[in-house]
């Protein structure tokens, strides 16, 4: 999954071993930070500095993150992998305060709509909070 250089301390995932992405090491485009479903569907006891190759591009493991749930808390833990090619992604993943979803997602609806136009408001934005996942439909 492609995420930006704050995604694990901004949706509070736990950093088991290694580092998260920096923009300061120019090496983290071809880096990659695993989740332990990763690590032990790839029989790796110790992942972070061994090298990978994820479609189609080399390069080394910087950090491990403790599992999480990626979809509903209803599905078993899925192993993830997670680099920097912010190009690649078509999802945009946001982390409110307690109580704001609501306020977020009027907010974003606004904020697609300004940036493009052509937005539709029947698109599907997915909400998932600490105590369920929801899909919400504007």
């Amino acid at each position: 999954m492609a995420v930006g250089y704050d995604y694990v301390e901004t949706m509070k995932l736990t950093l088991l071993d290694g580092r998260d992405f920096s923009p300061s090491v120019a090496s983290d485009s071809a880096g990659y930070i695993i989740n332990e479903e990763t690590a032990r569907r790839m029989n790796m006891t110790d992942p972070v500095g061994q090298e990978i190759t994820f479609w189609g591009i080399k390069g080394k493991i910087i950090g491990l993150v403790k599992d999480y749930h990626l979809n509903s808390l209803h599905n078993s833990i899925e192993p993830v992998i997670l680099h920097r090619h912010p190009e690649w992604s078509n999802v945009m993943i946001v982390r409110t305060e307690p109580g704001g979803t609501t306020e977020a997602l009027a907010g974003l609806t606004k904020l697609c709509a300004q940036l493009n136009p052509a937005y539709r408001s029947t698109t599907s934005l997915s909400m998932m909070s600490s105590n369920h996942n929801t899909k919400v439909k504007q």
